[in-house]
């Protein structure tokens, strides 16, 4: 078994000239933590994560305090600098990489690469091109799947 096998071929994205609204749009109507960043020509750019988006709406005097107790309960947070409705995905991703596996990897690389960069899918690339991703959660029930239960996946 590869990551061909295991990877989301359907899988959503957003790309870096993306307004940070509609990225934001995609993220909740979909429920993930976390986008891969794909440009126009299928090549990783990066990850969009749901830190992203409290960064953009956390006002940024608010970052030097030790504790924020001292806030009102009615307190929200908002766009206090101004500027969520003029930021774009590349605006607010960094340098932070989408992690790529080749797409013939094994469970055991894609298993490896997610526990010690502590992350929880990554990409799958043939050719250069992001041609899928696989999820955590994705690669667990292939693992429970394919070798905790493998009497479960034969065919009669």
């Amino acid at each position: 078994m590869t990551a061909e096998d295991i990877m989301d071929t359907n899988f959503v994205y957003v790309n870096p000239d993306m307004s940070l609204q509609d990225a934001a749009d995609l993220m909740t109507e979909h429920n993930y933590l976390f986008l891969p960043v794909i440009d126009d020509e299928d090549s990783a750019c990066g990850v969009l994560l749901e830190a992203d988006l409290l960064r953009a709406v956390m006002p940024r005097y608010l970052d030097g305090l030790a504790s924020l107790k001292w806030l009102p309960d009615a307190y929200e947070l908002s766009d206090a600098d101004g500027t969520i409705e003029h930021l774009t995905v590349k605006d607010v991703i960094d340098d932070r990489q989408l992690y790529i596996v080749q797409h013939d990897a094994g469970p055991a690389e894609i298993a490896h690469v997610m526990l010690t960069k502590g992350i929880a899918g990554m990409g799958v690339e043939k050719d250069g091109k992001l041609v899928g991703y696989v999820t955590r959660g994705a690669l667990v029930r292939h693992i429970y799947a394919h070798t905790l239960c493998p009497e479960e996946t034969q065919q009669p």
